[in-house]
């Protein structure tokens, strides 16, 4: 049912009386009219509501409204996740890393290769200290050199340090690099090596076949000798000289008194080197001469303390410290 309030009294009337059926004062028809209206509009809005008793649905009727608000706000609109799920959201690039930092070379070691000009063609002497790694020797190229040894190539041969190991190495010379012999060396067949200023050149047997002319006659000679081994001088140019065949167990190199002598050669001791087979191989050895027996080197070589090594006409001692 609906009412309306009187202006005076605020009592309660039904809708439809002119007068208040309280206090008796006239109800003017502006108040009726919206007071009938406002009723009008609460009663469609109640009975819209499913309401049935006024004022308590009216005040119920905002937190149906609030709660209405929040459940929808909680609700997830299916059509932007099912969009969230057809576009993939796109990767954050991935961070760039930072270049690594050039390795740092340990320094190298720092040496001193100390070299003793010990003879030369000129009779030359003096000592020479070089802070690096290696050493050329040459007549004309090099970090030493002896413009006046013919015998010299250009550049000649090395001397270096390779993981703190003093080192020699021919640089394919014409005359070849050696190192003075400190204990008894095998020979082999073709190797070379000085005695004094002689160049000698060690080889097995090779026996000389003789054939018979087409008529069936040989050569009137010497009968060919039965020797086991022969050393070969090595003159200037590359030029054989003398050839000494041996069959002796051992054989002496000197200046007099020797199996094989060298009277004209101031450089070599009276009895300077041997030549020695043992168990069916040969040996050579230095016999305690005043200026050493030199053996070729035909590849890079260690060196000990104090070594000396003939470069031409040169003697040289070699020693190696660190800086």
């Amino acid at each position: 049912m609906a009412y309306k309030i009187c202006p005076s009294c605020k009592g309660e009337i039904e809708f439809g009386y002119v007068f208040c059926v309280q206090c008796g004062a006239r109800l003017d028809e502006e108040t009726a009219e919206s007071t009938a209206d406002a009723d009008a509009t609460a009663i469609v809005d109640l009975d819209a509501e499913g309401a049935f008793f006024g004022d308590a649905k009216k005040a119920a009727a905002p937190a149906r409204a609030e709660s209405a608000t929040v459940v929808r706000a909680s609700t997830p609109d299916l059509s932007d996740v099912a969009l969230a799920k057809s576009e993939p959201v796109p990767s954050a690039p991935a961070p760039v890393a930072a270049p690594a930092p050039a390795p740092v070379a340990a320094p190298a070691p720092a040496w001193e290769i100390k070299v003793q000009v010990l003879r030369t063609s000129t009779g030359e002497k003096g000592s020479h200290t070089f802070k690096a790694d290696q050493v050329i020797v040459g007549r004309t190229d090099g970090d030493l050199t002896f413009p006046n040894d013919p015998t010299l190539s250009s550049p000649h041969a090395r001397i270096f340090v390779s993981d703190g190991v003093l080192m020699a190495e021919d640089l394919a010379s014409r005359n070849g690099l050696y190192h003075r012999v400190v204990q008894p060396i095998e020979l082999v067949h073709g190797l070379r090596f000085l005695v004094g200023e002689q160049v000698m050149r060690f080889e097995y047997f090779n026996p000389v076949r003789i054939l018979k002319q087409p008529d069936g006659t040989y050569f009137c000679g010497s009968a060919a000798p039965q020797w086991k081994f022969r050393l070969v001088q090595i003159l200037k140019g590359g030029v054989e000289g003398n050839v000494y065949c041996s069959s002796a167990k051992v054989v002496t190199i000197g200046r007099e008194d020797s199996d094989i002598n060298f009277a004209d050669d101031r450089f070599i001791s009276y009895q300077h080197a041997i030549v020695e087979a043992k168990d069916g191989r040969y040996y050579l050895a230095d016999r305690n001469s005043r200026n050493g027996t030199y053996i070729q080197i035909d590849h890079a070589q260690e060196l000990a303390k104090g070594d000396i090594v003939a470069i031409g006409k040169a003697l040289l001692r070699v020693d190696l410290e660190a800086a």
